[in-house]
C-alpha cells in the first residue's frame, strides 16, 4: 500500500495520457496495434487499484489521498470516445460503491452525469452494442443503489432519472444475466421505498406509473420468462405500495402523461390502469376476466404464494386467449 500510494498519482497520469493516444490513433493502423497494448496496461492500472480496495479494510488514506485523483478516471471517460473507453472503469467503481457506501455520497453527482450519463447515451440505441459495457455498467447503478442510498435520494433531478430509466432499460434486456440484473435492482429499490417512507411518495408520483407499465411488458413477453419470480415480486411491491389502508404514498401518482389522475384513491386508478395496459398488450382477452384477475392480484398482494399462484394463471390464460 505504502508503494501504491507513492506511485499512485503517477498511474492516473501515466493512465490520461494513453487514452489520449487511444483516442487519437483510431485512424492510423500503426498506432491502432501500439493502443492495444496501452489498453492493456490502463486495464493492469485499473485492476491494481481494484485489488486494493477489495482488501483494505481502513479506507481513511483512500478517501484523502486516492479519491480525489479517481475523479481524472471519471474526466477521462465522459471526454472519451467509445471506442477508447474501458469497461473495467465501470467495474472497479462498482466496487468502490460496494465497499465504501455512504462515503462516496459527495463523489456520486460526478460518478453519474461522467459514467453513468456517458454509458446510458453510448448503449441506449438498442440492446446488444457495447456488450462489454453493459454488464459493469448495470452493476455500478445497482451497488449505488443498495450501498449509496442517500446519496441517490439527494442526486440533482436529471441525474436521479438517468439512474432510474438505467435500470428499467436494464430490465428490458432479453440476455439473463442483464435483464437480471435489472430486475434484482428495481426490486432491491422497492424495498428501500418500504424502509424510508418519506421517499416514497415523491418518486412513486413521479415513476409509479412507468415502473408499473414496463414491470407488466416484460412479465408478459415470453421473452423474458426466465424472470418471472422477480417481476412478480416487484408487481406485488407495487400493488401492496396502492392497496395498503395506510399506504406510504399520501399524492395522487401521475398518469403515463405525467399528469395527476383523478381518481378517488391510487388504488382505483392502479387497477383501471393495468386492466388498460393488459387489453392494449392482449386484445383479444375479455375484460370482465382481466377484472377478475386484477381484483384476484390486489387481494392476494401480500401472500407471495398465492399472489405467485394468481399471476402464473392470468399469464396461462393471456396464451390461451391470445394464441
Amino acid at each position: 500500500m505504502i508503494y501504491l500510494r507513492q506511485v499512485f498519482q503517477d498511474l492516473i497520469l501515466v493512465y490520461k495520457l494513453y487514452s489520449q493516444n487511444i483516442s487519437q490513433s483510431a485512424h492510423n493502423q500503426q498506432a491502432a496495434r501500439n493502443s492495444k497494448l496501452m489498453k492493456a496496461f490502463r486495464r493492469d492500472i485499473l485492476k491494481l487499484i481494484q485489488i486494493y480496495i477489495t482488501n483494505e479494510n481502513n479506507y481513511h488514506v483512500f478517501n484523502t489521498e486516492f479519491l480525489p485523483t479517481l475523479k481524472g478516471l471519471v474526466d477521462d471517460y465522459q471526454q472519451g470516445t467509445p471506442e477508447s473507453r474501458d469497461a473495467e472503469v465501470l467495474t472497479l467503481f462498482a466496487t468502490m460503491f460496494k465497499q465504501l457506501g455512504h462515503q462516496m455520497n459527495d463523489f456520486l453527482q460526478n460518478v453519474v452525469f461522467g459514467l453513468c450519463h456517458s454509458t446510458l447515451e453510448m448503449i441506449k440505441q438498442d440492446l446488444v452494442s457495447y456488450p462489454e459495457f453493459r454488464q459493469g455498467f448495470f452493476l455500478l447503478v445497482q451497488r449505488i443503489i443498495k450501498h449509496c442510498t442517500e446519496g441517490f435520494f439527494n442526486l440533482q433531478q436529471d441525474r436521479f432519472q438517468t439512474l432510474v430509466y438505467t435500470i428499467i432499460y436494464a430490465m428490458q434486456h432479453e440476455k439473463p444475466e442483464l435483464m437480471e440484473l435489472g430486475l434484482e435492482t428495481m426490486n432491491a429499490l422497492t424495498m428501500i421505498l418500504v424502509e424510508h417512507p418519506d421517499k416514497s411518495t415523491p418518486f412513486y408520483v413521479n415513476f409509479y406509473t412507468l415502473i408499473l407499465h414496463e414491470t407488466i411488458k416484460v412479465l408478459t413477453d415470453y421473452k423474458h420468462m426466465s424472470g418471472f419470480k422477480l417481476q412478480a415480486t416487484i408487481l406485488s411491491h407495487l400493488i401492496q405500495a396502492v392497496s395498503a389502508k395506510d399506504s406510504y404514498i399520501t399524492a395522487p401518482v401521475f398518469d403515463i402523461n405525467k399528469v395527476a389522475h383523478s381518481h378517488a384513491t391510487n388504488k382505483e386508478f392502479v387497477m383501471q390502469f393495468l386492466k388498460a395496459c393488459l387489453c392494449e398488450l392482449f386484445t383479444n382477452l375479455n375484460p370482465t376476466q382481466v377484472e377478475t384477475f386484477i381484483i384476484k392480484m390486489f387481494n392476494t398482494c401480500s401472500e407471495w404464494s398465492d399472489f405467485k399462484t394468481t399471476v402464473r394463471d392470468l399469464l396461462i390464460s393471456m396464451k390461451s386467449f391470445a394464441g
